[in-house]
């Protein structure tokens, strides 16, 4: 029953409940795309967290967990990275992660389920293309797969959906845990990451 509810809400929290085309109506733990990242965090608490500088020096990656936000604590997420604008603090890219440890299986309906929401939340704005049982070219032993559904907005920017199944070596290594992901990016930062 747990399970159950935990989808329900996951499906509830992940989207606005009105129609729209517009990619800032996606929220992750009430987050949307083009917020400052002050908005959630304090100036103290943002320059804390540990960062990630893109090569463009232009965007700068911060994992950010429940007891780091300052309004509130996460709901569905574990943590959510957010990618923001080095002169601004302007969000261009969000990405939930779910930490499923030892249960993917759970993994793939919940999956589906956030797919079907966007699907309907953005309605013809989208071009929805898959990638199953791809081998996650990181893990050498060829032992840890991705399941994607990907979806391109028509004026730019995209989502993707992603179930990790990491090899139980790799596991080890690194500390990772087999999740889900759930990613928004703007328009500027999906270019970006594809050229």
């Amino acid at each position: 029953m747990k399970k159950l509810l935990g989808i329900v809400v996951l499906g509830l929290l992940l989207i606005t409940p009105s129609w729209s085309d517009d990619i800032q109506d996606f929220q992750i733990e009430g987050m949307s795309l083009y917020d400052s990242a002050l908005d959630h965090l304090t100036e103290e608490k943002l320059e804390a967290l540990e960062k990630y500088v893109y090569e463009n020096k232009k965007f700068i990656a911060v994992v950010v967990y429940s007891e780091d936000v300052s309004k509130k604590s996460f709901e569905i997420y574990d943590a959510v990275q957010l990618v923001y604008k080095l002169d601004s603090k302007k969000i261009h890219s969000l990405e939930g992660f779910i930490l499923h440890i030892d249960n993917i299986e759970d993994c793939y309906p919940k999956k589906d389920e956030i797919v079907l929401e966007l699907k309907n939340l953005f309605g013809n704005t989208v071009k929805v293309w898959n990638e199953d049982n791809v081998t996650y070219k990181v893990d050498k032993s060829g032992k840890s797969k991705f399941f994607a559904t990907n979806l391109d907005f028509t004026e730019g920017g995209g989502a993707r959906v992603l179930c990790y199944d990491f090899g139980k070596e790799i596991q080890k290594i690194n500390n990772w845990t087999d999740k889900l992901t759930v990613i928004i990016n703007s328009k500027e930062f999906d270019k970006y990451i594809s050229e």
